[in-house]
């Protein structure tokens, strides 16, 4: 419940803030593609429950909507839109998903459908055990430029440590990756504070089962 409160108020205010940026960012997106600059996808979300992402446009409309990660290079934006993309702009209307209750803030990232059946079994479960988020704990890693399933410790570490303090510690995380601080190498390198419990202080953050 905690929780929750915390994403409703959160993204309340950051929608209200963001919103002017959103709305530079669709008129950029718009005179880049001549095309309705909200793209619309469909993610897998809590309980493996499909529901539909909306983003910012900053990928051609004959980028195919299903590109792996490891196929994008080939459809990079330019100009802009790289701009957009690089900096995490296009993400800002999935704050609606975090108002409407199918997204948190922090939590795994929603995959695609077709990449969601790839994972193995019990990983692809444990994500959908709660909700999916803008940001994560694997997306301030270093593993970012890789697959998820290429380290699956990060998710799993998340959904067994998730607490406000770390969802705090990510948030913060993410917008210094934004403006050039280096990305978490391991998960051995989380502050201590951040995961453990007022009563356990000499468990080392390595230690914790992920």
């Amino acid at each position: 419940m905690s929780k929750r409160i915390a994403d409703v108020t959160g993204a309340a205010v950051l929608i209200v803030l963001a919103a002017p940026v959103i709305a530079v960012a669709a008129l950029i997106s718009f005179a880049s593609y001549r095309r309705w600059p909200f793209f619309v996808q469909t993610r897998v979300g809590r309980d493996e429950r499909p529901f539909r992402l909306v983003k910012v446009r900053t990928l051609a409309p004959t980028t195919p909507s299903n590109v792996p990660k490891a196929l994008l290079e080939a459809h990079r934006p330019g100009g802009a839109c790289r701009f957009l993309r690089a900096h995490h702009i296009d993400e800002l209307p999935q704050l609606i998903h975090v108002l409407r209750g199918t997204m948190s803030l922090v939590g795994p990232r929603p995959e695609m459908e077709q990449l969601h059946a790839g994972l193995p079994p019990d990983f692809a479960r444990l994500r959908t055990t709660v909700r999916p988020g803008i940001t994560g704990l694997w997306q301030v890693s270093q593993a970012v430029e890789l697959m998820i399933s290429d380290h699956p410790e990060y998710d799993r570490f998340y959904i067994a440590n998730a607490r406000l303090r770390l969802d705090a510690w990510i948030l913060w995380r993410t917008l210094a990756g934004l403006l050039g601080r280096p990305l978490l190498a391991s998960l051995d390198d989380l502050p201590g504070w951040v995961v453990r419990d007022a009563d356990d202080a000499t468990t080392p953050v390595g230690g914790v089962p992920v």
